[in-house]
């Protein structure tokens, strides 16, 4: 009877011990948490893209992301609060600066030259984008008695052609350019500043 109880006893012990040892294995695609975060508040942020091209942002900071905002249109996403690396490609133009978004925050891209006039904040902060893609509008005067071809090469490149005797507007990053124009036959290059409002002449090259 000893033997006989010995053996159920150490049938039971070593029973009880696989399943203990089971029950503290993680089942295959579960995972074992030791430690909990605090949850974050997310913001909500608000583009207008008010121009008739695409506008595309990145944010660098506690997260990254990255939009894809279509023209004349509004988009609404919500992120993590904190201070970015921003940076926006709309109007033909690239630019970047820092930012700190802590609130429900609006961000409005208007019209390329312009600027967002009598922007309501609607309880969050506003920012007008045109004070980071600082675009202006300028003419492109071709007084030579030929086409004209020409590559403006600065703050971003461009790429115009005017009829001969011609003029036509363009609105285009602010700053200063490498200018090289095809006409009557010849080449040539120069300097030129882009602001507010300039015009560009050009002639045939002598």
């Amino acid at each position: 009877m000893k033997v006989k109880f010995s053996l159920r006893f150490a049938m039971l012990l070593g029973l009880a011990s696989i399943i203990l040892l089971t029950a503290a294995v993680p089942f295959p695609g579960r995972g074992v948490s030791f430690a909990t975060t605090e949850p974050v508040d997310l913001v909500r942020l608000t583009v207008e893209n008010r121009t008739t091209g695409y506008m595309y942002m990145w944010l660098k900071g506690p997260q990254s992301y990255y939009f894809v905002i279509k023209p004349e249109s509004t988009s609404h996403f919500t992120i993590e609060p904190g201070s970015y690396r921003q940076q926006v490609r709309v109007c033909g133009d690239t630019a970047s600066k820092s930012v700190v978004i802590k609130t429900h925050t609006r961000m409005i891209m208007p019209m390329c030259g312009t600027n967002a006039k009598n922007a309501t904040s609607g309880g969050g902060a506003v920012y007008d984008l045109s004070n980071l893609i600082k675009i202006v509008r300028i003419t492109v005067d071709n007084e030579s008695d030929t086409n004209l071809f020409t590559i403006l090469t600065g703050p971003a490149t461009y790429v115009f052609t005017v009829n001969e005797d011609d003029e036509n507007v363009y609105t285009i990053a602010k700053g200063k350019y490498q200018v090289r124009y095809w006409a009557c036959g010849e080449s040539a290059t120069k300097t030129w500043k882009a602001y507010a409002d300039a015009k560009l002449k050009l002639d045939c090259p002598k």
